[in-house]
């Protein structure tokens, strides 16, 4: 039989009211870097959005998904595509085994 496992920061010899997760996002980490797709220079707009969703700071992220929205609808290639289109996009990639089909 599986044996269960729990870990508590104090079995860090961490002390306090701060709990594993407080800890972690308080972790150095380096500045998000642009986004490699869509090319950043071909898509400014949207990789300003990316990072701006990829924030560590949940302050500096969009607070609700209208302003994501009102952001991606504001970038220069909004509306370019149809729905078909992008469907049809995602699947020649998951047939060509460039991207994995998501799991359920």
């Amino acid at each position: 039989m599986p044996q269960s496992c729990s870990v508590h920061p104090t079995d860090w010899g961490i002390a306090g009211e701060e709990s594993a997760t407080q800890l972690a996002c308080k972790s150095p980490r380096p500045p998000t870097t642009p986004p490699a797709f869509p090319a950043p220079a071909k898509a400014p707009d949207l990789a300003a959005v990316i990072l701006k969703c990829l924030s560590k700071r949940p302050a500096d992220r969009y607070q609700t998904a209208a302003e994501l929205r009102v952001a991606l609808m504001s970038c220069a290639d909004a509306g370019r595509w149809t729905d078909r289109e992008a469907t049809a996009w995602w699947q020649t990639r998951i047939e060509h085994g460039t991207l994995a089909a998501p799991t359920t």
